[in-house]
């Protein structure tokens, strides 16, 4: 019977972890889209002076220009990298990046949980900063309501 609970929980936890996983990657690329093809994020910050400097070898060991939105814990950055814009989470407790929006199937079971945590910490920040994203989300917000009972 004990065992019988730890083979449901284990499946109950991956599916949850996936399905974390999933809608990490829906908000941070749905962010970089919408912000993009509307043109809302500016198209480079070649020329924006740095505003945190969280750890010299965040990315590929250059320090770049970006905009951070942080906690206590985590802190989201979203910059260029090649002329694509990147978000990475960093752990700022223990000095780690956890997510990385170009290899995010490299996010580990052990921060999947903690990283969909702090979602709520970069979507504050970039409809802060970038206003008109929080309206270009107006319809998917919208469309939230639609099954909210279910």
């Amino acid at each position: 019977m004990k065992n019988q609970k730890i083979v449901s929980d284990l499946i109950r936890g991956m599916n949850n972890l996936s399905r974390m996983r999933e809608e990490i990657d829906q908000i941070v690329s749905g962010l970089i889209s919408v912000g993009t093809k509307r043109r809302i994020l500016p198209p480079t910050l070649d020329n924006m002076p740095p505003l945190v400097r969280l750890i010299t070898s965040i990315t590929d060991g250059v320090n770049r220009s970006g905009f951070v939105f942080k906690s206590d814990s985590y802190a989201w950055r979203i910059h260029v990298v090649d002329g694509r814009y990147v978000i990475t989470c960093m752990s700022i407790n223990e000095g780690l990046l956890v997510y990385y929006s170009r290899k995010h199937d490299e996010l580990s079971l052990e921060n999947i949980e903690a990283v969909y945590d702090a979602l709520p910490i970069l979507i504050e920040g970039m409809f802060e900063k970038f206003p008109k994203l929080l309206e270009a989300a107006a319809p998917v917000l919208s469309a939230a309501k639609k099954f909210a009972d279910e």
